[in-house]
């Protein structure tokens, strides 16, 4: 096989994406685990995971309701709405005086 073609695997431990050919099984002989990893637990400390996933806020949301076509659509707070209709341009857009939070979630995974 090709080096630069070499297949990239997760390490079990820390999560990480290493090359197959560097990674071993861990004590049970199920997963694969880098070699960082497993030097770790072989001098008995516990490898950190890492987190590759970031978080992110939900933006609070103003719902709004054109009254010509019946069109519903939202924009988050800070966005610079003109009032127009998003869906057939016309000015006759009415907020929504119910305003939604969504749950704050743990990463961009949950939505």
């Amino acid at each position: 096989m090709n080096q630069n073609q070499e297949v990239l695997v997760s390490c079990k431990k820390c999560t990480l994406r290493v090359p197959v050919g560097k990674t071993t099984y861990d004590k049970e002989g199920v997963n694969l685990i880098c070699f960082p990893c497993y030097n770790k637990l072989a001098l008995g400390i516990e490898p950190e995971s890492y987190n590759t996933i970031q978080s992110a806020e939900v933006p609070k949301k103003i719902y709004y309701k054109c009254d010509y076509c019946k069109y519903d659509f939202s924009r988050s707070e800070d966005f610079q709405f003109n009032g127009l209709c998003a869906n057939c341009g016309k000015d006759q857009v009415k907020v929504n005086d119910q305003i939604v939070e969504v749950e704050k979630k743990k990463n961009l995974l949950d939505y």
